[in-house]
């Protein structure tokens, strides 16, 4: 009896959809977390919404689009090759096998290696957003963090710093602008180690209430 034709039906169509989202979100949220890290920042330093990971994304999608679309061609023509391997090789030899076979054996079957196909997926999209982050930090570094402008600061009167070497050091505008999140200002500076002959990033936190600031080049 020769093999049924496999067709394509709206639940896979709409299982690839919801999946390639998700996969864009991992990607995403890989290279946020990367990079921030990069930063010695923390998610439960800083509070992004989860729409913004999908911003990131795109940034992952710009520096990697090569393996982006590597990756989503072969999920999808993996996840259609075993669809319909499984169903015209597959189950027709197991029916010869046992002809008792109880009916839901092929969507187990089906289950089993999908799972295992959207397991190493996510893992390739994780892992292209740690490159896509890796990539963009060593380009800011090597060219002196174009991205973050400068910060120089004034201190109110009535803030709580009492660090006047700090205080010192926010005047005097070394420091770069990283982002502005829930009322603070994360900002970095690159201070060179002599021992160690290499530079520290130093990552300090402010709040918007304490000072006024202005944003140069």
């Amino acid at each position: 009896m020769p093999p049924k034709k496999v067709h394509m039906k709206w639940p896979d169509v709409s299982l690839l959809i919801m999946v390639s989202v998700a996969l864009l979100y991992t990607a995403g949220w890989s290279y946020a977390y990367h990079y921030f890290t990069k930063y010695h920042l923390g998610f439960l330093d800083i509070s992004i919404s989860k729409e913004y990971f999908f911003v990131y994304a795109f940034w992952v999608i710009r520096n990697q689009w090569l393996l982006i679309l590597v990756g989503f061609g072969l999920f999808f023509s993996t996840f259609i090759v075993i669809e319909i391997f499984i169903k015209t090789v597959v189950y027709p030899k197991l029916q010869q096998l046992h002809e008792k076979l109880p009916a839901n054996s092929i969507q187990f079957c089906l289950f089993l290696c999908i799972l295992l196909l959207h397991l190493c997926a996510f893992i390739f999209f994780y892992q292209t957003g740690k490159r896509a982050a890796d990539s963009d930090y060593h380009y800011q570094a090597i060219s002196d963090y174009p991205s973050y402008p400068l910060v120089k600061f004034w201190i109110k009167t009535h803030s709580k710093l009492n660090n006047q070497a700090f205080v010192d050091e926010l005047k005097s505008g070394c420091y770069r602008l990283l982002l502005k999140n829930s009322g603070k200002l994360y900002i970095f500076f690159i201070q060179a180690a002599i021992l160690k002959r290499k530079r520290l990033l130093l990552c300090q936190r402010i709040k918007l209430s304490y000072c006024r600031f202005c944003l140069f080049m």
